[in-house]
């Protein structure tokens, strides 16, 4: 997408209801230079969006995308995920939405996928997500804000008989169906309008509350942002204390989730200021502790496969690869094999036990 993002973007609407003043914090600074991950999910995007309009996507293997990233095996599985996904309706790829009940001018955003059925009532918003951590569906406020917008572009606003379904597609997370959806009635969704707006208000005025949580993680500002320093140096100092006897399983609970919190926030804050230090020094300053060191690369081949394997061939050896079959999940998904032969001839080991954190929203998820 070359249009640029709005200033109440859904995509960031979950930082502006947990910190209204994290936008302004963000104005002070310079604009966050794209990472692998960002590039990588670009490409993804450009993938999964050219697959979900009919288009083989398969030829593309190993060529560069739009940002010159290589599309790799596991763009083409994810963008099979997500085209199975909109199966079902008639599908509007990334065409824009105005959220203007947020705010009349600067809240809209384009979707990657919405579906309305009008024989169902069925509006449904579908988010593509291509990274490794987890995005939870409930109470996603990114496709709530979606939502707030198609409701009055479908002019729907006023049947309570509406079923709205939200959908995230996340293919290469592991620990959870990479299909998520979470399903409400129309009517639910007005105290969700209600945060947006109040926290939009607040952001437009002069002095918006800063306020420090997990959001603080892929937030811009966190490099400025003195109450995420603040926070910081309380994590600091905690982490510097001797403990008492912990002894009660309750005790262990709360001192853990402490513990992980303050250390999602230590880490933000040093993705912050590596960042910053990087641009610095690249500036010609100085940073104290700190200087830019080039690393190498993977070791390449400079000459055509011919060339290298003719020659290995003159000592009576070879240097390709023998052929390897597939994943499981890529002949699934790219149904070269029915479901029912891939689960005859492969099967999921199960790994070792792992220590989860059970959100708080298990409860209210229930409940829903």
């Amino acid at each position: 997408m070359t249009e640029a993002h709005a200033e109440y973007a859904p995509s960031s609407m979950y930082l502006t209801v947990a910190c209204p003043g994290w936008k302004k914090q963000a104005s002070m600074m310079p604009p966050e230079l794209p990472t692998e991950a960002t590039l990588e999910g670009e490409a993804a995007h450009e993938v999964a969006a050219t697959a979900a309009a009919g288009h083989d996507v398969s030829k593309f293997l190993g060529l560069p995308a739009g940002n010159g990233v290589e599309i790799t095996d596991e763009m083409l599985d994810g963008a099979a995920v997500w085209v199975e996904a909109l199966e079902g309706y008639p599908v509007r790829i990334e065409s824009r939405i105005d959220v203007k009940r947020v705010h009349m001018t600067k809240c809209w955003g384009t979707p990657d996928a919405r579906q309305y059925a009008h024989e169902t009532k069925t509006l449904r918003l579908a988010d593509y997500k291509f990274g490794h951590e987890f995005v939870d569906e409930f109470e996603n406020w990114q496709l709530l804000c979606y939502a707030v917008g198609a409701v009055d572009d479908h002019r729907i606003w006023d049947d309570p008989d509406v079923t709205i379904q939200m959908t995230v597609v996340q293919p290469r997370y592991y620990n959870a169906p990479p299909v998520r959806t979470w399903t409400i009635k129309l009517p639910e969704i007005w105290p969700y309008l209600e945060r947006m707006q109040a926290a939009v208000r607040e952001a437009e005025s002069d002095n918006p509350r800063t306020m420090s949580g997990t959001h603080c993680t892929h937030c811009p500002a966190r490099v400025n942002c003195p109450t995420f320093a603040k926070t910081v140096m309380h994590a600091i100092d905690f982490t510097g204390r001797a403990d008492p006897m912990v002894s009660t399983a309750e005790q262990i609970g709360r001192e853990l989730v402490l513990v992980q919190e303050f250390i999602k926030r230590l880490e933000a804050r040093e993705t912050g200021l590596s960042a910053m230090a990087e641009g610095m020094i690249r500036n010609g300053q100085r940073v104290p502790f700190y200087s830019l060191k080039q690393t190498e690369g993977r070791l390449a081949w400079t000459v055509p496969v011919e060339v290298v394997e003719m020659t290995a061939q003159m000592s009576g050896k070879s240097a390709l690869k023998p052929p390897a079959l597939i994943t499981p999940t890529q002949a699934r998904d790219r149904k070269i094999l029915a479901d029912k032969v891939v689960n005859e001839y492969a099967e999921r080991p199960k790994g070792a036990f792992k220590l989860v954190r059970d959100s708080n929203t298990t409860q209210r998820k229930f409940k829903a």
